[in-house]
This record gives structure tokens, sequence and C-alpha cells, in this order.
């Protein structure tokens, strides 16, 4: 790698980071804020080296603010599966179109929107299934998380959107493709949208 190889693995770091955390969202007790990326290079005629290493940040741990350890995590992973193992068999008979609607109404239901922001669990599905309290991104990863489980191709998206005061903000959603044809979900309602889809 020559040049701004610095730079270049940094931009694949984060977008790797990035689309993991977005195809995974049971993956949720990793806090992404305390992984470095370590690069160390060497240089010679032949060029430059680098060798890379993910490590802690200062804190000494990778896991969110309030799982201490493996136990803390497999207990909220058998909160969590519990609940999904429940709604996947609430939903096992239904066509696909009628799984995401009773999915998207329960969790519409069950949940409350975070308005403060500041809780650490606001933007994952142990906060929106768990703790029941999230903002939009908690939304959309579990839907995405209990339409995997059902078999329901679908995919988090992140970017900006405008909200009901006109304001741009950092927004996520979900497109779910039924029938051929990817159905742009927010948090209450539906668009069909004609988009290139492709099975996640």
């Amino acid at each position: 790698m020559n040049g701004n190889g610095k730079e270049r693995l940094n931009v694949a770091y984060q977008a790797a980071l990035d689309a993991f955390g977005l195809d995974y969202p049971e993956v949720f007790y990793i806090d992404v804020t305390k992984m470095v990326l370590m690069i160390y290079s060497t240089t010679n005629i032949f060029g430059t080296k680098y060798e890379v290493s993910i490590e802690p940040s200062e804190v000494g741990s990778y896991l969110v603010d309030g799982f201490a350890s493996k136990t803390d995590v497999d207990s909220a992973l058998n909160r969590l599966e519990a609940i999904k193992a429940d709604i996947a068999s609430q939903v096992a008979n239904d066509d696909p179109y009628t799984k995401v609607r009773r999915i998207h109404d329960f969790l519409v239901d069950y949940i409350e929107y975070d308005s403060s922001m500041t809780r650490t669990n606001t933007r994952n599905i142990y906060g929106a299934l768990v703790e029941q309290n999230v903002v939009c991104e908690g939304y959309a990863e579990s839907l995405k998380y209990l339409l995997d489980a059902v078999g329901v191709p679908c995919v988090e998206i992140v970017g900006t959107g405008t909200n009901s005061a006109g304001q741009t903000e950092a927004h996520a959603w979900n497109y779910v493709m039924l029938n051929n044809k990817c159905i742009l979900h927010q948090r209450k309602w539906w668009v069909i949208e004609e988009v290139e889809c492709r099975e996640p």
C-alpha cells in the first residue's frame, strides 16, 4: 500500500465497523468507541508494510457500559433470544407481509421513544426489547433482528432525514424486501419505493 496507506486503512476500518454493526444488531454489547485501530508501518526500499491490530482504548474493555462480564452479556443474550423466539413463534404461519406488519405493530406498541437520548442502550436491541426505550436506531435494529429470525430480508439504513420541525438530523430506518420490491420502513409508516432490491 503506497502513499496514504494509514488514511486508507482508517477509512476501511470505519467502513467495516459500520457494515458489521448494521448487519449484526445482536452484537449490541460491543462499544466500538472503546476500540482503537493500531497501525504500525515499516518502510524500506520496496515500499511500506503496514501491520494492523484492534486494541481496547484506555478503558481496557470493549463492552458497552452496564455489561461488565461475559456473564452479563450471556444473560442479556438469553433474554433477547427468549423474546425473539416468542415473537417468531407467533408469526410462524403468517405470509411474509403479515409477518412484517405484525412485528412492526409489536415494536411500535411495545417500545417508547427515548426523547432524552442519554441512556446507554438507547440505540440497540437490548434497549428496545428489554428496556423498551430507544431512538430510531433501536427501532431499526430491532426490526432487522426480528425479521432475520423469521426469514424476511431486511437491511438497516443510516443517514439523515428531516424531522417534523423541518430540521435535518441523523436517522435510521429499514428496507424490507417483499415480492421483489423494497418497502421503506420508518417507525410508524410504510412506503413502497422503486429501488433496486437484492437479497441482503
